[in-house]
């Protein structure tokens, strides 16, 4: 590499297509809004369990300012959760919301667990991940 800075532009680039790649192969059995935001929240939180040196080398990185987060790269964070949220109010079964703060809300409450893991690697991330598939189907719920 020609530089540090582009050893992590690397090492980022790489850990987000991989996370990218393995919710593409998950995301392709939720038949349901509530099935997909499940899945959405479980995949991406089992990457995290499964990969915790990944995701330290990025939050690292993002940390140490070796990259910048932009409005491109924002929007394409929550444009697969924005997808999920709207196909569930088009049919009926999440109520009606500010797609943007639910979907900025959900990825942040899962952008954080790096930092939990970090100082606690024996988090379960299994039983935080059910915990925040729960909190967001209460959340997203169509009200009776």
């Amino acid at each position: 590499f020609a530089s540090k800075h582009d050893l992590m532009t690397e090492v980022a680039t790489g850990v987000i297509r991989d996370i990218g790649q393995h919710m593409h192969v998950l995301m392709q059995s939720a038949t349901t809004p509530t099935a997909a935001l499940a899945t959405y929240i479980r995949g991406t939180v089992g990457f995290m369990r499964d990969h915790p040196e990944r995701m330290r080398a990025l939050l690292d990185i993002f940390m140490s300012g070796g990259l910048s987060w932009d409005g491109a790269s924002e929007q394409s964070a929550l444009s697969g959760i924005e997808r999920i949220l709207v196909w569930g109010q088009e049919t009926g079964e999440f109520r009606d919301f500010d797609i943007r703060v639910m979907a900025t809300t959900i990825q942040r409450a899962i952008d954080g667990i790096p930092f939990v893991q970090q100082t606690d690697p024996t988090l379960d991330l299994d039983a935080w991940a059910d915990e925040l598939v729960f909190l967001f189907t209460l959340a997203t719920a169509r009200e009776v």
